[in-house]
């Protein structure tokens, strides 16, 4: 579908839907499709501007816009989905909302203890539970089992606890739209987001299943006239509060979550061995500007990123779209190799 078209029937849709039923105080803010050569914005369209990559939310022109890049064959329902979570981004921007992480330092400080990924999944788990069949009890285990993922490993709980404030809150007004619009789709969406909880290979990347268990958590919450937050802005608390911790709660062992993350470091170990046996891309010493942090990961040294990768080379900063393999010195670039 051209761009034009897929605009105005992406706006009709938007129009129909009641932004602040869905968060207080949520309105919609302008929006761009675009494709590898083309944008459209306030129903005209342009060159594709330099800043547009990925799908995202961004200050443009003195303004904060949605973008998305069209894909073949794209949902215009989901698509108009898709573009209220953004719009929910350029939302938390212009209120100042003051839990988004610090990816940078994130990526390069998380670490993959198996341990902890065994007690997040038995949570999600939970949580998954919970959203098919409600128990008071079970949500107060869900709480209990969070409460000792925030004091054994306090700095991955703060990430994932940030992301599900900035990630998990923007996917949860996407359903919303999505349930207005179409909602059979909403109710297939939630299905595949609770399989996603629920499967022991989606640990890693650490970040797209926290905005799985924010939504969800979310979703949760206001069926059931749980506590949560819903204040967007300068806030110094996450979705929900945990109980002190007074002792420690017997978990499962979950073996195949510790198999799973063993697997994903040795495939990482690999990448760095095959990559090194090609030519780099460049060498020197860059600082890294950004990567794709939905997917970025770091081991041993070295920074995968898929899409595209931001850094300050000798004229000035450079943008490069593809995969790439990054050997640091610390937080600069050493080496870089292009992996697609």
């Amino acid at each position: 579908m051209e761009l034009m078209q897929a605009c105005a029937q992406v706006k009709k849709r938007l129009e129909q839907l009641d932004f602040h039923s869905f968060w207080p105080g949520f309105a919609p803010c302008p929006f761009a499709i675009y494709d590898s050569e083309f944008a459209v914005l306030d129903g005209k369209q342009m060159p594709r501007p330099e800043g547009f990559y990925a799908n995202t939310a961004l200050e443009h022109e003195g303004r904060w816009i949605a973008i998305w890049k069209l894909e073949e064959g794209t949902d215009l329902d989901i698509l108009a989905s898709k573009l209220v979570h953004e719009m929910f981004h350029a939302f938390q921007y212009t209120r100042g909302e003051s839990r988004f992480p610090k990816e940078m330092e994130a990526l390069f400080t998380y670490g993959m203890e198996p341990e902890y990924f065994a007690m997040k999944y038995e949570e999600d788990l939970t949580l998954a539970g919970l959203c098919e069949a409600y128990l008071p009890e079970g949500y107060r285990h869900f709480l209990k089992i969070r409460a000792g993922r925030k004091a054994a490993y306090p700095l991955q709980y703060a990430y994932d606890s940030a992301i599900e404030c900035i990630e998990g809150t923007a996917q949860y007004v996407e359903l919303m739209a999505l349930k207005a619009l179409a909602p059979e789709k909403y109710a297939r969406a939630c299905g595949r987001l609770l399989t996603r909880l629920k499967d022991p290979k989606g640990m890693v990347p650490v970040r797209p299943l926290c905005y799985d268990a924010g939504a969800a958590l979310l979703l949760l919450c206001k069926e059931q006239g749980l506590p949560v937050c819903m204040e967007v802005g300068v806030v110094d608390t996450y979705l929900v509060e945990v109980p002190p911790v007074t002792q420690k709660t017997a978990l499962p062992a979950h073996e195949q979550v510790r198999r799973e993350i063993q697997e994903r470091r040795e495939a990482f170990s690999r990448l760095i061995q095959t990559a090194a046996m090609r030519a780099p891309l460049a060498q020197g010493d860059f600082k890294l500007l950004g990567g794709n942090v939905y997917s970025a990961m770091y081991m041993e040294g070295y920074v995968y990123t898929e899409y595209f990768l931001m850094y300050e080379g000798e004229t000035g900063a450079v943008t490069l779209e593809g995969n790439f393999l990054l050997e640091m010195a610390g937080r600069r670039i050493r080496t870089i190799w292009r992996l697609d």
